[in-house]
């Protein structure tokens, strides 16, 4: 598959992603659930902000990082350092910790992962947090996981995981 179809096919599934989102609210407004209603158009507009932050920020870089978060609204970028001096083994870094990310939550009952991508100056690492929550520990161990195998000298994946995982699978 080229890159053009490769755009085709994430954009076929962003608009998925969209008109599904777009559905919950038309069934919640039509069972009265105005509070699940209101939640959802918060969910589906966070997610747009956060495409939008992607698409400014890594379309210059790796295409392939876009097109992973455009298939999933579970995964969302809420604060970004300009990446002009990401290198592009970095950003291949990222692509293949974000298609890890998109297997693992495809897994899990998490509603959502915030990432900030942090590069503090020059020789230092990128830093990536993870900010989710999860019912259980193994879980949580699975995305470590994740985060330890995608770590390198340039890129760190750090987590804060909220403190309401249970025991358990």
């Amino acid at each position: 598959m080229n890159d053009s179809e490769d755009i085709w096919k994430s954009l076929d599934l962003h608009r998925h992603e969209v008109l599904n989102a777009l559905q919950l609210i038309r069934a919640y407004g039509q069972l009265g659930k105005t509070e699940s209603q209101l939640a959802q158009v918060d969910r589906l507009a966070e997610w747009i902000h956060s495409l939008s932050l992607w698409n400014r920020e890594w379309i210059k870089h790796s295409k392939h990082c876009l097109l992973l978060v455009m298939t999933d609204r579970r995964i969302h970028l809420s604060n970004v350092d300009t990446v002009d001096s990401m290198s592009a083994e970095d950003s291949r870094v990222l692509a293949a910790f974000l298609s890890g990310l998109t297997q693992l939550l495809s897994v899990i009952e998490w509603t959502s992962v915030h990432l900030a991508i942090v590069h503090r100056s020059v020789g230092e690492p990128w830093q990536i947090y993870l900010d989710g929550s999860s019912g259980s520990i193994l879980h949580i161990e699975r995305l470590r996981d994740l985060c330890v195998a995608h770590s390198t000298r340039n890129v760190t994946f750090l987590m804060r995981i909220e403190s309401n995982a249970q025991t358990g699978g």
